[in-house]
């Protein structure tokens, strides 16, 4: 499918603003990731040993449970570095799509469904990035068992491969069971965060926050799927104008490039503020601190410094995702939108049509397009 001249311009200044975004968070987060010699934990497989407690048939059956080395250095924030680089070299990708794609006025024209150019590459993104962040911030809550990790990388591949199928099917044929199913999956994904969070157990430490990173985690991945069911099934009425998609008031595609960078950088420098500080306020010796790289580390106003960082990071996707949302749909109400058919309420009480051939032959529709001739 073609993109219109407009479209393409903006799509491409959205997926190179977030080439960027994402290149200088992944720069960042290799910079302050711990050395390996500091990791002392690494992801691990079980292995069980059945046999007696004496070790011959004389003893009472039993079983061992050894854990056998998988990955050295279970470092969090170079996970989440190498996630970020990775969401880069796909925006980087859209780019390189979009430069080479073609336009065409009349077919590229946004009709209230995701372009396939779009939903493919942002599918088969998020099967990787968003899984490689749950087991970034999981591993660095001390989940390190390579069976659990798995399942959560499995669990996310699959409700990407959801939102694939509700966008490549046909509006007519559409079933909200597929996306029961994704929001299931998801809520079994938040549960893990939630029991993870609830098990950190140093109540002295004031930074120890993970109970907020399950919030955020749970608010920011939902809202994909919350998008998704909006723009398949919504409709509201506007300007006295009935049963409007709420597809139709806003271009999918690129909420959802903006859901992708703004939920990716909070999540991301949510878990490192909150891993810092925590580490830096368990340091009393100076040898075991991370680093040095972080002025306002080993200092009284650590842990606020931090926590300003988490509320900067969350307010302000906020205000983008909003201001997003708002300039796509603000034309609802805009009585010179263009490219309204509009009706005349005398003319609805007469007949559409008046015989059977016209009504078989005749596609009835009330065409709309974009509200306003603006474009974020």
């Amino acid at each position: 499918m073609p993109y219109t001249a407009k479209d393409k311009n903006i799509f491409l200044g959205l997926h190179t603003t977030s080439l960027i975004i994402h290149a200088v968070s992944a720069y960042f987060a290799f910079d302050l990731a711990p050395a390996p010699e500091k990791m002392k934990n690494y992801i691990y497989a079980e292995s069980i040993n059945f046999t007696t407690t004496t070790g011959d048939s004389s003893g009472e059956p039993t079983f061992t449970v050894v854990k056998e080395k998988v990955f050295d250095n279970a470092n969090a924030i170079a996970i989440i570095g190498v996630n970020e680089l990775l969401t880069a070299i796909s925006h980087l990708i859209a780019i390189c799509m979009l430069l080479f794609h073609t336009t065409d006025e009349k077919k590229g024209i946004y009709r209230g469904r995701s372009r396939p150019e779009e939903y493919r590459r942002r599918w088969i993104e998020y099967a990787f990035t968003a899984g490689i962040l749950e087991v970034g911030m999981l591993v660095g809550q001390g989940e390190l068992n390579v069976v659990v990790l798995g399942m959560v990388l499995l669990a996310n591949a699959a409700m990407q491969m959801i939102g694939w199928y509700n966008d490549a099917t046909e509006p007519s044929s559409r079933s909200v069971i597929p996306s029961i199913n994704a929001f299931t999956i998801m809520f079994s994904i938040i549960i893990v965060f939630i029991i993870h969070a609830v098990g950190q157990t140093n109540d002295t430490l004031e930074s120890l926050s993970y109970g907020y990173l399950a919030v955020v985690f749970a608010l920011f991945y939902l809202s994909f799927g919350v998008h998704q069911i909006l723009y398949m099934y919504l409709e509201i009425d506007a300007c006295g104008i009935k049963a409007v998609k709420y597809a139709y008031c806003i271009d999918i595609d690129r909420i959802y490039v903006v859901l992708g960078f703004t939920s990716k950088i909070v999540l991301s420098w949510t878990y490192i503020a909150i891993s810092r500080q925590t580490w830096d306020e368990l340091t009393g010796n100076e040898d075991f601190r991370i680093d040095k790289k972080v002025s306002w580390e080993a200092t009284d106003y650590s842990i606020e410094s931090w926590d300003a960082i988490k509320i900067l990071v969350l307010c302000g996707s906020l205000v983008i995702i909003a201001a997003t949302c708002l300039l796509e749909g603000c034309g609802v109400c805009n009585s010179w939108a263009k490219g309204y058919d509009v009706v005349d309420e005398s003319q609805l009480q007469k007949p559409l049509v008046n015989t059977p051939q016209q009504a078989a032959g005749s596609l009835l529709q009330l065409r709309r397009r974009r509200m306003l001739d603006i474009n974020f």
